[in-house]
């Protein structure tokens, strides 16, 4: 997790609020996918857009009125036009996109202008495309389907801010964690909560998503939660569907009882491994491998042991 690169901006216009919010997101989901922040947020914030535009096109065009006189030049328009009217998507066509902003954005830079200029850019590029270039906007949001769990949540920040204001509400990965919950449910709030406890403890780590310590964190939280805040477990338990109580149980006796220590002392991430194994509703334990999505791992890994320390305080069946 890295300090925004970016110095503060006196004007609070909202392409430069958008801008800023991307990269937070990117320095907090920090990969190599690219070579610096600067490259993957341009790339990013003209994702957004197209995916907004494909989604909720009217938010889009209401977002469009907030950009005011900033437009593309002519030039930039004509050039970019071009290429969308004939782009493919046809092998590494992430990249051809890529590198057919960046030349874009090249040919018309003007030499006071640094890396936030570039993001709005493609902010504006984004808008340019859901305006003129409809069938390019529905064949790039097909894409959205074959992404990971972390890149779409980076793809679809505008959809989430556009009921913001177009501002985020919370830090990046504690939004990444709302995410899976249904909106204003007691089990977000708890979820939230939690991890933004968490979160201002591991930052100071050299791993922040080791699994091992989101793992224990959602043990003894579960645990603390039922002995302190009792009636916030009772109706976190109410929200879950038929027949998911039972699932924890029966999770709790396949994955914590059998992982105990030889002396008995519950061992969390050995029994978040074992639930990655039964491969419970996603391949767990196929990303854990991979490495390529860890604050997945560590989201499934505190969900799962959290509501296995709420289920260790309730007697549990030997059987069925």
């Amino acid at each position: 997790m890295k300090p925004n690169q970016f110095p503060a901006l006196e004007s609070p216009a909202v392409p430069s609020q958008l801008a800023r919010a991307l990269v937070a997101c990117l320095q907090d989901f920090d990969s190599e996918e690219f070579p610096s922040i600067p490259d993957r947020a341009a790339r990013l914030a003209f994702a957004n857009v197209v995916y907004l535009y494909a989604n909720e096109p009217e938010d889009a065009a209401e977002l469009r009125s907030r950009f005011g006189a900033a437009a593309l030049t002519d030039e930039s328009a004509a050039q970019l036009d071009s290429a969308l009217s004939a782009f493919r998507f046809e092998g590494a066509w992430l990249d051809t996109l890529g590198d057919t902003l960046d030349r874009i954005w090249h040919a018309r830079r003007r030499a006071e202008e640094d890396a936030l200029d570039r993001i709005i850019f493609s902010l504006q590029a984004g808008l340019r495309a859901g305006e003129k270039h409809p069938e390019f906007v529905q064949k790039m949001a097909e894409t959205s389907a074959a992404l990971n769990s972390e890149s779409r949540y980076l793809a679809s920040r505008l959809l989430a801010w556009r009921r913001t204001n177009w501002e985020p509400q919370q830090e990046p990965f504690v939004e990444y964690m709302a995410s899976f919950y249904t909106p204003g449910s007691v089990l977000q709030r708890v979820m939230v909560g939690s991890s933004k406890e968490v979160l201002s403890i591991v930052r100071s780590l050299s791993n922040p998503w080791d699994l091992r310590v989101w793992a224990e964190t959602g043990w003894h939280g579960g645990r603390r939660g039922v002995k302190h805040h009792g009636e916030m477990v009772r109706l976190m338990i109410g929200e879950l569907q038929e027949g998911e109580l039972k699932t924890f149980t029966g999770l709790y006796r396949s994955c914590v009882l059998t992982t105990v220590a030889p002396d008995g002392a519950i061992r969390p991430d050995r029994a978040a491994m074992k639930f990655f194994s039964l491969r419970y509703g996603r391949d767990y334990a196929a990303i854990y491998c991979r490495q390529d999505q860890p604050r997945l791992i560590a989201h499934a890994a505190f969900d799962f042991c959290l509501w296995m320390g709420v289920i260790s305080t309730q007697p549990v069946p030997i059987d069925g």
